[in-house]
């Protein structure tokens, strides 16, 4: 409701009759008692903000419906910290709220989506991707706007690909900062915490495949910036990263604030666009870059980042979607593809190869577009 264009239009059609009510008043103040008036005033300026945000909203449809102002997020999120392994095996993927603290700041939401093979078959680990949201985000983002354990369930449910984990951890403080998932001198070592201490948590507390061919990590925007600069400078950590509408050159502005404490060299060492052409590169390595045709910012800096890593013998491909933007509307329609390369990538690579994870009937790879 809330990404819906007819929902958009009452909204700023409300704002409108609010605006003329507060005009009538004005001119018949003589009138009116200051009380009066000044409710309208308030009223006026509500209906002014709502219409602004409801516009916003509509463009990067970041609250999808109604539901989601009130914490109805998936009807995959479990109440329980686990699920029961004596319950029935459930339909559909299951989601975990966990929380976890990190180096430089207390503990924060972490969400894991386990698909509904993983309750099947006690014996099987499966492969994970960890999957970062946008900024200005949270860790729920993925599922409550990108709608990411839905599509998996779709997928899984047409045996169309291998299933996996899917993590979902936050990087930014609550809306307060943006941390580009760096190591923030004197301040949230992000990059620490989401390539050892999450890492580390999930290997431990889930049945997952505890090697770097069966990691892969991105997200969206933002998320798809740490995604390429974590794989790249932790390739010993994860084999691959998914990125859509993502770039190659870290933010710093004011909700970011100093991340690299004035070094150059910091900054450099964090900068997928300096670093790329030169950095060792670990087999097997992998991308998967998408961007919509209508962002060309986004959409250059994916094409860039493709022609340079298969000049060097890495595995990309890359898919520009015609006629989208950036914005998570553009992100869900994405996520289908998104999460097929990702099978893909796992299927074939060893480690995974070798797991116990169930068979599938075709694993369709997006073949490689520009």
């Amino acid at each position: 409701m809330l990404d819906n264009s007819f929902f958009v239009a009452v909204v700023i059609a409300v704002a409108a009759v609010l605006s003329a009510w507060r005009v009538l008043a004005e001119v018949r103040r003589t009138r009116r008692s200051l009380i009066v008036r000044s409710g309208l005033a308030l009223l006026t300026a509500a209906g002014v903000l709502l219409a602004v945000a409801a516009v916003v909203n509509h463009h990067y449809s970041y609250l999808p419906d109604v539901g989601s102002l009130t914490g109805h997020v998936s009807p995959d999120l479990t109440r329980t910290t686990r699920y029961l392994a004596d319950a029935p095996s459930p339909l559909h993927g299951v989601i975990e709220k966990q929380v976890l603290a990190g180096p430089g700041f207390s503990a924060k939401p972490l969400y894991v989506y386990l698909p509904a093979p993983y309750f099947k078959d006690l014996a099987s680990r499966f492969p994970v991707l960890y999957l970062l949201h946008g900024s200005p985000g949270i860790a729920v983002d993925w599922i409550r706007t990108g709608k990411i354990d839905r599509t998996m369930d779709t997928l899984v449910a047409q045996n169309a690909i291998r299933p996996f984990i899917i993590v979902m951890p936050d990087f930014d403080l609550n809306y307060a900062r943006d941390t580009q998932c760096e190591d923030i001198p004197a301040g949230p070592q992000m990059d620490t915490y989401l390539t050892r201490d999450v890492v580390s948590f999930v290997d431990t507390h889930y049945r997952t495949i505890a090697d770097r061919d069966d990691r892969v990590i991105g997200g969206f925007s933002a998320g798809a910036y740490c995604g390429i600069n974590l794989t790249m400078r932790h390739q010993g950590v994860f084999s691959a990263f998914v990125s859509d509408s993502g770039y190659t050159v870290p933010d710093e502005n004011t909700y970011t604030r100093d991340l690299f404490g004035g070094s150059e060299w910091l900054r450099r060492s964090n900068t997928p666009a300096d670093y790329l052409w030169s950095i060792p590169m670990r087999e097997p390595l992998g991308a998967y870059l998408e961007a919509g045709s209508a962002d060309p910012v986004f959409r250059d800096d994916s094409a860039w980042v493709t022609s340079v890593l298969r000049r060097r013998g890495a595995s990309v491909t890359l898919r520009i979607f015609p006629g989208h933007d950036h914005g998570w509307r553009d992100a869900r329609d994405h996520a289908t593809y998104l999460l097929r390369w990702t099978s893909s990538w796992f299927a074939n690579t060893s480690a995974s190869a070798n797991a116990h994870t169930p068979a599938v009937s075709s694993v369709r790879s997006t073949s490689p577009s520009i």
